[in-house]
């Protein structure tokens, strides 16, 4: 891969990353409506609700949320 074709898929990416009308949306529920996402709360549960449901939209194939304990 040659230093512009990399420089291109960059702007490209980039650019879906900061005009795109998924990001700001997603932030607003993952930070005002998550809170802070502590563990073992709701707002974090509601957090990894939120993004396994992301996930299902964007079309991957096996999104879920898995459990584990805390020692």
């Amino acid at each position: 891969m040659t230093q512009s074709t990399l420089r291109a898929a960059e702007r490209s990416l980039l650019g879906d990353i900061w005009t795109s009308d998924t990001v700001w949306p997603s932030m607003l529920v993952l930070c005002d409506d998550c809170n802070g996402r502590f563990v073992g709360s709701d707002d974090e549960q509601r957090a990894a609700t939120f993004i396994r449901e992301s996930f299902e939209k964007y079309g991957l194939s096996n999104p879920h949320i898995e459990e584990f304990s805390l020692h």
